[in-house]
């Protein structure tokens, strides 16, 4: 009797877990998404004549309430990735000194997908501005 009891109870336990692997989990605040569902996000940020731009300044921002920043710098080769990235819509910010900031249209990250986004160009910041402040101030 016992021996028909304990293998009545580890073929419950069998078919349990069988059907439990197959249930949906809700994602929730008190119930963060787990890291094997999270994903990467990868890009490349190049400056004139196509020269990577390493020690950029990269700001992952989610949307659309722009409330979530995540903060990062490209490497020399001017890669940069961010891993474990919650599924969502998101716009990559680049931001280096003597070039203008760089605002990324918004994409997609989906769950179990790494995103590479095309690659961001960032322009020098024009001389001629100086050249304009210069112009008003005399002006004045």
């Amino acid at each position: 009797m016992r021996r028909i009891l304990s293998l009545g109870i580890l073929l419950w336990l069998g078919i349990n877990s069988l059907f439990a692997q197959g249930k949906t989990q809700i994602i929730t605040e008190s119930n963060p998404i787990p890291h094997s569902l999270s994903t990467k996000v990868v890009g490349k940020v190049l400056g004139e004549n196509q020269s990577p731009l390493g020690k950029v300044t990269i700001c992952l921002v989610e949307l659309p309430d722009r409330n979530s920043m995540t903060l990062s710098r490209t490497k020399s080769d001017g890669s940069f990735e961010f891993d474990h990235i919650e599924p969502g819509h998101y716009m990559i910010i680049a931001n280096w000194v003597g070039k203008v900031k760089k605002n990324t249209e918004s994409f997609l990250v989906e769950p179990f997908q790494e995103k590479i986004l095309d690659t961001i160009m960032l322009d020098e910041k024009s001389k001629n501005k100086q050249d304009s402040l210069r112009g008003l101030s005399s002006k004045l």
